[in-house]
């Protein structure tokens, strides 16, 4: 397919490539791009690391992550808000372990290995629009990942979190007195609207029919 050519915004671009031939070959290919502009290509991290600093590139490409200093993996580098760019991966293995790993970096982006130059111009392109680049099946991935996460914090809740607060807890034993809610009222020095806000949502919150059955014990989650 051939590529569309319309005006763009300029694209700064540094590359961070091992092999020397493929990151040469890619620069030329950007360079051919009147939108794309490349700031540097370097070898490893540390080296483009100053450059970085000075030169603000709008995306970050890499082909790996094993050989960057520990300083510019972390997520205070990849930060788009600290630093100013996104970090796409590209020639990357199709496994699902690399790809976390990658996105746990801080990478936007994550192409394969087997992707065309034009592939990586477009993921470049869609990465500095604000738009994340990943092979379809490992979107899958991502979901399950959110929704394990999302399990873990809702058990850890449930483990830690009391199921009453210190006021409900001290409205228990006197509604357990048969006390009305004026003389509740009356009793913590609080309002009678007060004691009826407290006492709804006591109920919604056991999930129970009335104010009797919060008196009930709560069931053990199964």
């Amino acid at each position: 397919m051939k590529e569309q050519l319309f005006r763009r915004q300029q694209i700064n671009v540094l590359l961070i490539m091992a092999n020397r031939l493929i990151r040469e070959a890619l620069a030329k290919v950007l360079a051919k791009r009147g939108d794309l502009v490349v700031m540097g290509a370097f070898s490893n991290g540390a080296e483009a690391l100053n450059e970085m600093l000075k030169s603000s590139p709008d995306v970050l490409v890499a082909d790996s992550i094993s050989f960057w200093p520990r300083e510019i993996v972390s997520s205070r580098w990849f930060s788009a808000e600290a630093c100013g760019f996104k970090a796409l991966f590209v020639g990357m293995p199709d496994d699902r372990q690399a790809f976390l790993e990658a996105i746990r970096a801080g990478a936007f982006g994550y192409v394969l290995s087997d992707a065309s130059a034009l592939d990586v111009v477009g993921a470049i392109r869609s990465v500095a629009g604000g738009e994340a680049v990943c092979p379809p099946h490992f979107v899958a991935l991502l979901y399950e990942q959110i929704r394990e996460q999302a399990r873990m914090v809702a058990e850890d809740s449930c483990e830690t979190q009391p199921l009453w607060t210190r006021r409900e807890l001290q409205l228990l034993p006197l509604i357990g007195e048969g006390l009305t809610n004026k003389e509740i009222a009356s009793r913590l020095n609080i309002s009678e609207q007060t004691v009826k806000n407290h006492i709804h949502r006591m109920v919604q919150k056991a999930g129970v029919n009335n104010r009797l059955e919060l008196l009930e014990p709560v069931p053990a989650p199964a």
